[in-house]
């Protein structure tokens, strides 16, 4: 009988496997879509869970490292009933770019719908906003995360007025006494910045608040949308009938009442 592996066993020998592919040819250890699916398939996972799998890891964003007042990136997530179609995804993006501001940029990518928003100063992007809807067969998941550089440049400024208004500090400190001043100076130093640290903490949990309320008005509202339909206007001339068809629901932030056009059926 041929020896049967554990799936610790079956993980250490692809790792294995994969070292010494790299030795051999070079290689790093990327593989396509397919090459995961295909060995997801000997695992016994299908191909449409990994393209799953896959879309949610592309979506992550990377971790990034922060300084001591920097502003921690801001994330919320939830879900939403039924996977989201365009109709959906027009009145999303209303809610997005009416409650986070400015249109953004919006993209489709499979089950994946994307839509960011970034915030210019003098060339350089001090803050951003992304959301991301995954649809799957019977339901959706809305992320929405914010980023922000304030803090960064709230410690070049620190830093700077620190360094500026050095000397100064020195002389008061040292016509207060030799030892008193210096730790007065430090010790009222660190509770600046501590108190700075627990203002943007505070600053980050609000915010987070208000994104997860934001995901939860999503959810209550796109049943309402997806139960809409288009409405049919019959005229009393049998050979023409007038439909009325909805705008675009991207243009101008909202939806207008619609165009009509006349068909003939003679």
């Amino acid at each position: 009988m041929a020896r049967q592996f554990t799936d610790a066993e079956v993980g250490a020998i692809i790792q294995k496997a994969t070292e010494l592919h790299e030795k051999e040819t070079g290689a790093g250890p990327a593989l396509s879509l397919s090459e995961v699916e295909h060995i997801a398939s000997e695992m016994g996972l299908p191909a449409s869970v990994v393209r799953r799998a896959a879309a949610q890891v592309a979506s992550a964003p990377a971790p990034t490292r922060r300084g001591f007042l920097s502003i921690p990136d801001i994330r919320a997530a939830g879900s939403l009933p039924g996977p989201v179609g365009d109709a959906e995804w027009g009145h999303i993006l209303q809610v997005l770019r009416r409650h986070l501001g400015g249109a953004g940029e919006a993209e489709t990518v499979g089950n994946v719908r994307y839509w960011h928003r970034a915030v210019m100063d003098m060339g350089s992007e001090i803050a951003r906003v992304d959301a991301t809807v995954t649809s799957y067969e019977d339901s959706a998941r809305m992320e929405v995360s914010r980023s922000s550089a304030l803090g960064r440049i709230l410690t070049q400024i620190i830093g700077t007025a620190a360094g500026a208004g050095l000397a100064t500090v020195l002389a008061v400190a040292e016509s207060a006494g030799p030892g008193l001043g210096i730790t007065s100076v430090l010790v009222g130093g660190g509770l600046g910045l501590s108190a700075a640290r627990l203002t943007l903490a505070a600053s980050a949990r609000r915010a987070s608040r208000k994104l997860q309320d934001l995901i939860a008005h999503v959810s209550q509202s796109v049943p309402s949308v997806a139960s809409e339909e288009p409405a049919v206007e019959t005229a009393l001339d049998a050979t023409t009938a007038r439909v009325v068809i909805p705008e675009d629901p991207l243009s101008a932030g909202t939806v207008p009442g619609g165009r009509q056009q006349t068909r003939d059926r003679s």
